[in-house]
């Protein structure tokens, strides 16, 4: 089943007084790099603001809300880190997708397994860290991620 991206809500940007904070070993993440982007660690990103998406080819709300991530990256790319994560995934399948879609954003696959701790539960899963590593936004589900007030969280992190 196909979501239309016009019936994607924005990400619940709900404040809260739980601070969660990504442990040593949920940075070590080895990924391996697709759409011209080479090998990486997450911790390689440490100190930035990330924008982590999990998603899979094979998932019809993760594909449904790609357009609007793929915007989000255009207007953020050079300001912030980003990594759009396929999971369950075949290289041919990632590469497949990719030469269909056209899309620029910085494409990654796990390399080795990874801490539980931030591993996804469902798909898509989204998270945005700030620049100490504090998870900052968590939403599962598919959203429109070029609305607005994403904007507007996203550049007061980068500001800090």
């Amino acid at each position: 089943m196909m979501i239309d991206l016009h019936t994607l809500a924005s990400p619940t940007l709900k404040s809260t007084s739980e601070v969660h904070y990504l442990q040593s070993n949920d940075w070590e993440i080895s990924l391996k790099g697709y759409n011209g982007f080479q090998d990486t660690q997450l911790l390689d990103f440490e100190g930035e603001v990330i924008f982590i998406n999990f998603w899979g080819t094979w998932c019809g709300p993760c594909v449904s809300e790609m357009p609007s991530l793929q915007k989000l990256y255009k207007a953020k790319g050079k300001e912030m880190k980003f990594a759009f994560i396929a999971m369950q995934d075949k290289p041919e399948k990632i590469n497949s997708f990719i030469r269909k879609t056209g899309y620029t954003m910085p494409i990654y696959e796990v390399n080795a397994k990874f801490s539980s701790e931030i591993h996804p539960k469902a798909y898509p899963t989204t998270y945005i860290l700030n620049r100490k590593g504090e998870m900052v936004l968590f939403e599962r589900g598919a959203a429109d991620w070029n609305a607005p007030d994403v904007h507007h969280l996203l550049e007061k992190l980068i500001a800090e």
